[in-house]
């Protein structure tokens, strides 16, 4: 798996978006991208891994955790 360039994110309150250049792949190998964070949810942070073919993902993120919240990105392909 790649990871996609020029990733950025945004906060507003406990939303988080990411964003990401799209990733040219052929469509018989496209996959989508893969999303694996730790997040923090209910005080806690949690792990939270999501499959998307689009170039953006929004998910609930929470400012109270004592520890960070961290996340991968990857494109998915066939092979």
């Amino acid at each position: 798996m790649a990871s996609p360039l020029a990733a950025t994110y945004v906060r507003d309150g406990d939303e988080v978006t990411v964003s990401w250049d799209d990733v040219p792949l052929s469509d018989d190998k496209r996959r989508g991208y893969l999303i694996e964070a730790m997040v923090c949810q209910d005080g806690s942070v949690v792990p939270f891994i999501i499959q998307t073919f689009a170039s953006s993902y929004t998910f609930e993120d929470e400012p109270i955790c004592d520890a960070p919240s961290s996340g991968l990105l990857y494109t998915a392909e066939k092979h």
